[in-house]
């Protein structure tokens, strides 16, 4: 029953759980091969690749802030049925990957160049590895703003660009944009920049399914579960730096968004409470080949219940297929 179940496109939410175990990750495992990138000593970037017998594009999938390749699996399966190759990095401070603190849950990133270099020399690698196919980027949220800002400096190797709910803009609670981002200065010069942000705490595994950024309680269970038996991937929070850094990028790809001259889909949720809507709206609008698409989900589109999920691939899929767009 599983093995049938898995084929479907989203896969049912009815028995996810032992649907992703038994069939899902079982077969990505057979054609998974696990390497490190390694563009400065010392800074082993971990990435997962999947590809199927007769690959006919190459999808490189940016997942987003505290995130993981684990928890894209299920995105990247249904891509792989349709015969993409599919490559995954876990960013600086996430998953398998460097880190830069020493606490396992706290994000911490430099420079935000350091997120935009790495993934231009995994493009650059991945262009070598795969000549004559298609390069497709998706990024979700941290990891949109990351595709973006790399893609713009990897413009001619890229066929198409999808953000899904893209770190535009991420939303800075009650202080303005502009004081937080002369904090993130203030506590650089003091010496202060790995600490962590207010509200951090290690992760427990309290997360909850109302505080979440899906309504498939499937998905969520199915992850949170993993998280809680997998050290590598329970970050849970980051640092100033990381938000000095973010916001430092996030202004970077809103100025240079012309440079993104490939047919872009932007993804939105419009119950989102984790990044600015408004700001991704602008954005979109000065792609010269930008399109945007809505849907009532919250942040996590790509996880998100099937009757919402099912429309995002066809949308997804429809604009991968589109001939001369």
């Amino acid at each position: 029953m599983e093995e049938t179940a898995a084929n479907q496109i989203p896969l049912p939410e009815d028995h996810y759980s032992e649907i992703m175990q038994k069939t899902v990750e079982p077969a990505l495992a057979a054609c998974r091969k696990e390497f490190f990138l390694e563009r400065i000593p010392g800074r082993k970037l971990y990435v997962e690749q999947f590809t199927p017998a007769h690959p006919k594009s190459v999808l490189i999938l940016s997942h987003g802030f505290t995130e993981s390749a684990l928890k894209f699996h299920e995105l990247a399966w249904y891509f792989y049925q349709k015969d993409y190759a599919v490559i995954i990095p876990d960013h600086a401070g996430h998953g398998k990957s460097f880190r830069l603190v020493q606490d396992p849950s706290l994000v911490h990133i430099d420079h935000w160049q350091t997120y935009r270099d790495d993934f231009c020399a995994l493009i650059d690698q991945t262009a070598e590895k795969f000549p004559g196919l298609p390069l497709i980027v998706l990024g979700h949220s941290m990891g949109g703003a990351i595709a973006a800002v790399s893609v713009e400096e990897r413009a001619a190797s890229i066929r198409k660009l999808i953000l899904s709910s893209p770190m535009i803009l991420p939303l800075t609670g009650s202080m303005p944009v502009p004081a937080a981002r002369l904090l993130g200065v203030w506590m650089k010069l003091s010496g202060q920049y790995t600490k962590p942000l207010p509200g951090y705490h290690p992760y427990d595994g309290t997360y909850t399914f109302e505080e979440s950024n899906t309504q498939s309680r499937a998905r969520f269970d199915y992850y949170q579960n993993l998280q809680n038996g997998n050290r590598e991937i329970q970050t849970d929070g980051g640092t100033y730096g990381w938000a000095a850094e973010s916001l430092k990028m996030d202004a970077r790809l809103m100025k240079n968004a012309a440079k993104l001259t490939m047919p872009v889909l932007l993804l939105q949720a419009e119950l989102d409470q984790t990044v600015s809507l408004p700001a991704q709206n602008q954005f979109i609008r000065r792609v010269p080949s930008g399109r945007l698409i809505s849907y009532p989900a919250k942040h996590e589109i790509y996880r998100e219940k099937n009757e919402i999920l099912q429309n995002y691939l066809r949308d997804v899929f429809r604009f991968l297929e589109e001939i001369g767009h």
